[in-house]
């Protein structure tokens, strides 16, 4: 008897072990919530197709799928399990790309699309990441629905990135990350509807209103006749990929080919994008603009443009780039206030321009906007923590007895969210060196002749969110050059960079998935 009741124990405690400490069911409940509204965003290219004549089939079958996974998702899995924390991460992963396996579709349906999946792919993919990478060297060639439908997916993934860095990486204490509105920093995360409510009603509708600001802005131009390049349908495209830091340009070449006037409307809406939206929606909204103002990350955010612009515009001066010292200027502190945003739109071809001002744009990139912003990359916030961290080791290695605290705007950081910081930056630049070394082994596997520098550009405009790349890659031209197992490659990098990488890491450790 005792022999067979600890054999019993053993089977059960062994039982236990692999049961796994994720309710699947629950997420995949959550995920088919996520496709129904997502697909339901498919019926504006439809709509459009229609206005233009053209067939909306290439939406309606992703919306019809859609629709039909996610009902069937929700259904079968109602009332199964418990949305906790852990499954938080695993809903953000598959929704983001779920979205995109959708969101590809059209591409392959519709005439003059994408015929192949990896182009497609990417291409979906870098529009819900709000990302500049793009297989086509001239969108312009697209039907309108579909040309629409690309522009709008930027729109929508910069709507994503709204909820998902101000309701849920906040929570779940990501890269540095701290609560900062609405609720209680011990909230339990199956509450996180409430705030989610909550950053759509307060932030959501921010965002359109500056979105509208930014269309009425660009059709004014339009209709007046001071752009001529651009018309009502080019000036909601340009709008959408703007606020959204996205950079798609419903033209070849991105900017180049419109107007000044068109250039600084863009440039003036992809500053603010760049900013915290929590201190836009206080000074625009409850007309406390005092705060942006005294904020230290939003000063560093001008000094850091202001400095890019300025080695640019020495750069290209002193290479003798540009026919005068104003257009070297004009052009530094678009493309700096570009790069920094991680928007990536052009007004030349910045593959042609020397190294020194090429470097400087990739070093940006790599720096990103203000926390809480539409931008992509680590974010100022994280590069103050990380100075203010050398400082103090500095400080202390001269008079180790001191004990000094991190402070930003005099709020003293948590040592948590200095270690998170530390580890976030550590990883990004970790996966970027695996980018690089991936799109090179690659190359070389496809005698294809890349160079480590475009090779960095390309990787950090991945994962950076941001863009163009370099060489081919630039806005001149497109990543079709590369291999499917390149492309496949950087819409990893470009989802890892979109969802701060942590919530994709943590699912591939054990302690995730143990009870």
């Amino acid at each position: 008897m005792r022999r067979a009741s600890s054999a019993r124990g053993r089977f059960q405690r062994a039982v236990k072990r692999r049961s796994i400490g994720v309710s699947v069911r629950a997420s995949l409940h959550a995920l088919g919530r996520v496709l129904e509204v997502a697909s339901l965003t498919l019926a504006l290219p439809a709509l459009v197709a229609a206005a233009y004549l053209e067939s909306p089939l290439p939406f309606l079958v992703p919306l019809a799928i859609g629709l039909a996974i996610g009902f069937l998702l929700e259904r079968t899995n109602r009332g199964r399990g418990r949305l906790g924390t852990r499954e938080v991460f695993l809903v953000i992963v598959l929704a983001w790309l779920a979205a995109a396996l959708l969101g590809s579709v059209p591409y392959l349906l519709a005439a003059h699309g994408l015929g192949h999946w990896p182009d497609a792919f990417m291409e979906s993919m870098a529009g819900l990441t709000t990302t500049n990478i793009s297989v086509l060297s001239d969108p312009s060639k697209l039907p309108r629905s579909l040309l629409f439908w690309r522009q709008l997916s930027q729109w929508l993934g910069g709507l994503g990135v709204i909820v998902l860095t101000l309701a849920l990486l906040p929570r779940l204490r990501v890269g540095g990350r701290e609560p900062t509105i609405a609720e209680p920093p011990g909230q339990e995360v199956e509450r996180l509807s409430r705030g989610v409510k909550i950053v759509i009603r307060r932030f959501g509708l921010l965002y359109l209103a500056l979105t509208l600001a930014a269309a009425l802005t660009l059709i004014g131009l339009a209709l007046f006749d001071v752009d001529d390049r651009l018309n009502v349908f080019g000036a909601v495209s340009l709008a959408l990929s703007t606020v959204s830091t996205g950079g798609f340009s419903p033209h070849a070449g991105s900017l180049a080919d419109f107007s000044v006037a068109t250039q600084w409307v863009v440039f003036g809406f992809m500053a603010l994008a760049g900013a915290n939206i929590v201190l836009l929606f206080r000074g625009l909204v409850r007309r406390e603009g005092r705060q942006l103002l005294r904020d230290s990350e939003t000063r560093l955010y001008v000094v850091i443009a202001l400095l890019g612009a300025g080695g640019i515009a020495a750069a290209l001066t002193a290479a003798g780039h540009m026919t005068s010292g104003w257009h070297s200027i004009r052009e530094g502190l678009f493309q700096s206030v570009s790069f920094l945003t991680t928007s990536g739109f052009t007004i030349g071809n910045i593959s042609t321009w020397p190294l020194a001002a090429t470097a400087i744009l990739v070093g940006l990139a790599l720096i990103g906007g203000c926390a809480f912003s539409l931008s992509g990359s680590q974010k100022i916030l994280r590069v103050q923590i990380i100075g203010k961290l050398l400082r103090r080791e500095l400080t202390q290695t001269v008079h180790p007895e001191a004990v000094l605290h991190i402070r930003i705007n005099r709020r003293q950081i948590d040592e948590k969210a200095v270690r998170g910081a530390v580890a976030f930056v550590l990883v990004f630049f970790g996966l970027l060196a695996l980018g690089v070394l991936a799109l090179e082994l690659d190359a070389a596997r496809m005698d294809f002749t890349l160079n480590v520098f475009p090779a960095l550009a390309d990787a950090t405009a991945a994962l950076s969110n941001g863009g163009p790349g370099l060489g081919f890659a630039g806005p001149a031209g497109s990543f079709a050059p590369f291999s499917d197992v390149s492309k496949l490659v950087l819409s990893g990098l470009m989802l890892l960079g979109r969802l701060e990488i942590i919530p994709i890491a943590v699912l591939f450790s054990r302690s995730y998935w143990r009870p």
